[in-house]
């Protein structure tokens, strides 16, 4: 054990040590005393108790910083001591984000892991076990590829350069094995523009000539050996507020035609059309029902949309071509199931 005059690394560690065993719970403090045994036990240093005493004042005084996002309590009396009340991060903002990340399909279990634990350090050990608690009977599939963060972080340096990219592409087999798709050699190459969080899964956006609306999408998760190239991306303008407005057009990221759709409903079901598009869609009673409402919105004409519009109970007015093509896809369905 050796005695610590030096005090360069004691407010450090008397922060740590506040931020893990203490919290705004009443009586989640620690006297003096406890802190300069968890100082030895914890670190190997035993600073003499003036030196404690004046970086633990040290720590309060930073309550009168605006920017420290921390407020330390000191409790007077003999039997007082000091707690942290607050913290950079909320429980409740904590629990946000350890819940988004153990819903992320695109990470493997043991970097979820990982992840959680960095974002646990954020509260108090109490606190993170209830968090933990709370947060691990969540289910949620995980990818097998390791290496989604490499993949992640070599598509957003093409972005910020504004560089072409090669990689290899895999889709599930019936076999539940990830199989590459088509151009086995040459593997495909992308101009990236744009990555995407929907519905668990990162999703890399990319200009193409290929697609009507010159955009093509590709699951991160599915993205295997990224090769950034030297080529330079010749930027394509996209529509106004394209990327805003994208989780309110697209279902499920997959691609197909940008529509603008009347659709047709009971009125109590106002909250699903809301849910999904959001508080500016014009809604209103159709001329022949008080029952009834209509909604315009511009979606991204596909199978899956109309997926969630059987699931949903909802119908289309018009136009009569996409209301056409939406009976085609019911009718097919329903053969399908009949086989």
């Amino acid at each position: 054990m050796k005695e610590y005059s030096d005090t360069s690394h004691i407010l450090y560690y008397l922060y740590c040590i506040l931020r893990d065993y203490t919290d705004e719970e009443e009586g989640h403090y620690l006297s003096q005393l406890q802190i300069q045994r968890i100082l030895r036990d914890k670190y190997d240093i035993d600073p003499d108790r003036k030196t404690i005493k004046k970086q633990l004042e040290n720590l309060v005084d930073l309550n009168d910083s605006e920017n420290s996002g921390i407020e330390i309590r000191q409790i007077p009396g003999l039997h007082g001591g000091y707690q942290m009340l607050s913290r950079p991060f909320e429980v409740s903002e904590v629990k946000l984000l350890v819940d988004m990340v153990q819903s992320s399909h695109s990470i493997t279990q043991k970097q979820t892991k990982q992840l959680i634990g960095k974002l646990l350090t954020l509260a108090s050990k109490k606190q993170s076990e209830e968090i933990f608690e709370q947060s691990s009977h969540l289910y949620c599939p995980k990818s097998d590829d390791k290496d989604v963060f490499y993949n992640i972080d070599e598509i957003l340096t093409a972005i910020s350069q504004n560089k072409r990219i090669r990689f290899r592409y895999y889709h599930w087999n019936e076999k539940k094995r990830l199989v590459m798709t088509k151009n086995k050699k040459s593997g495909y190459t992308a101009d990236p523009f744009a990555m995407v969080y929907n519905d668990g899964f990162y999703y890399m956006m990319s200009y193409s000539a290929e697609t009507e609306e010159h955009i093509k999408t590709y699951r991160v998760d599915k993205i295997q050996k990224v090769e950034i190239l030297d080529d330079e991306i010749e930027e394509q303008p996209l529509p106004k507020d394209y990327l805003k407005n994208l989780k309110k057009r697209s279902f499920g990221m997959f691609t197909g035609h940008d529509r603008t759709v009347t659709l047709t409903c009971d009125k109590s079901k106002a909250g699903i059309i809301i849910d999904r598009f959001g508080k500016d869609v014009p809604i209103f009673l159709t001329p022949d029902s008080l029952e009834k409402i209509n909604a315009t919105v511009t979606v991204t004409v596909s199978r899956q949309f109309y997926g969630w519009l059987f699931g949903a109970g909802i119908q289309i007015a018009e136009p009569e071509d996409v209301k056409d093509d939406y009976v085609k896809y019911l009718r097919e369905t329903l053969e399908e199931n009949e086989k």
